[in-house]
């Protein structure tokens, strides 16, 4: 996942130096989880704020990542979470090359109503529209991580064989 975090921006030498005036290692942290880390220290020393530990769901997550969320508290646990889930997300759309054009279904959705990927945000969102609606607005999208692409050639026998049906 290290070169997805990468993607997202890990602290550079100048944070990295500013982080260790707080006592913080963050070389090779993402930036905003760094952000996050030094924000509590502040919120510690300044504001007599508590340090609530990672809860139990935290530290699970991270485990089956590799990440160890046990030194960290909630907050910045939180943070690293929603960074890993933006990596999982550009790691899913760079595996599929998920694109605009693209068909894709919900692997989530019992369903399995194929849509259409009208764009993709920065964070790996990707909206989407139903794949028989012919208007021009997006519909609700998903996180790339949930998506699975649906081969262009299949998708073109499935709508000739439906088509093909509706006529009998």
């Amino acid at each position: 996942m290290k070169e997805y975090f990468d993607k997202l921006g890990v602290a550079n030498e100048q944070q990295i130096e500013y982080g260790k005036l707080f006592g913080l290692n963050i070389d090779e942290i993402p930036k905003d989880v760094a952000r996050a880390m030094i924000d509590e220290v502040i919120g510690v020393k300044f504001c007599d704020e508590k340090k609530k530990a990672a809860t139990i769901s935290q530290i699970n997550l991270g485990e089956k990542f590799g990440l160890d969320f046990t030194k960290y508290s909630c907050s910045v646990a939180r943070k690293y979470i929603k960074n890993l889930m933006f990596a999982l997300n550009l790691k899913s759309i760079e595996e599929q090359g998920i694109k605009p054009g693209d068909y894709v279904i919900n692997k989530y959705d019992k369903n399995k109503i194929t849509y259409k990927v009208s764009s993709i945000n920065t964070i790996g969102y990707v909206f989407f529209k139903k794949r028989s609606d012919s208007s021009t607005r997006n519909h609700a999208g998903a996180s790339a991580r949930h998506l699975l692409k649906i081969n262009k050639e299949l998708m073109h026998n499935i709508f000739e064989r439906y088509a093909e049906l509706v006529e009998l």
